[in-house]
């Protein structure tokens, strides 16, 4: 598969992620061509040589404006729009208000805010083409905020905040906005984090990317009049 697909594309960012290259996977399984941006260009080609013709992977920097003005002027020429925009990239960083770094901060709003922001606002021309949906894969840190975590918190609530306005905006243009809030997950990221913590780690009770990607799937299958505002996924037994 091509940008030039025939069928309206599937635009995943964070695709190289252990929560993102499941979703790809299971995207390109159920039929659905799938453009998979993300920055390790090793597993982005991997997703592409597993899924021949389902998935087309470009190596992005989402913080780069020169780089996201290239796609969206190449995704417009695209008859069939674009069936879905889910965004799945994020960064992480520890550190309350009193002592978290501004660089990292500033960091967290560059890919947690503003890049799904300015890629948002460059593809709803094609979203609307196709009546498509816009998925936030966002986290439980959007709907609390306990000591420590202050600035990924914030970026996160911001993201939140993101997704409810937009909603407001486009669903009159047919474009549907989900927010999906996910607890912790087993990650090659998350476990770092349970060793940072000092925490045994047990990824056999945590949410399995499996389980996010199912999530978007069952999303994407509902008929158009039907809208999943918010969905919070968390693991069912907590082992933290």
């Amino acid at each position: 598969m091509s940008v030039s697909s025939p069928a309206p594309v599937h635009v995943l960012s964070g695709a190289s992620s252990d929560i993102g290259a499941a979703i790809a996977r299971k995207l390109a399984g159920s039929g659905r061509a799938v453009l998979a941006l993300g920055r390790n260009r090793e597993r982005l080609h991997e997703l592409e040589r597993s899924h021949p013709g389902r998935v087309a992977a470009r190596v992005l920097d989402l913080t780069n404006e020169d780089s996201l003005q290239a796609l969206a002027h190449e995704l417009a020429a695209v008859g069939p729009g674009i069936a879905a925009l889910i965004h799945c990239a994020g960064v992480y960083f520890t550190g309350g208000v009193e002592s978290g770094p501004p660089d990292e901060l500033d960091r967290m709003y560059q890919v947690n805010v503003r890049a799904p922001y300015r890629l948002t606002q460059l593809l709803l021309p094609g979203l609307a083409r196709s009546a498509g949906r816009v998925l936030f894969i966002n986290s439980t840190a959007a709907l609390r905020a306990p000591a420590g975590l202050g600035g990924y918190c914030a970026s996160r609530h911001s993201l939140r905040a993101l997704a409810d306005s937009l909603r407001d905006e486009v669903n009159a243009r047919g474009i549907l906005v989900t927010s999906i809030y996910l607890g912790r997950t087993a990650t090659r990221h998350m476990a770092g984090i349970f060793q940072a913590e000092r925490r045994p780690y047990r990824p056999e009770l945590l949410l399995q990317p499996d389980d996010v990607a199912d999530s978007v799937l069952y999303v994407l299958g509902l008929p158009p009049r039907a809208e999943v505002m918010d969905l919070t996924i968390r693991p069912a037994l907590k082992s933290y």
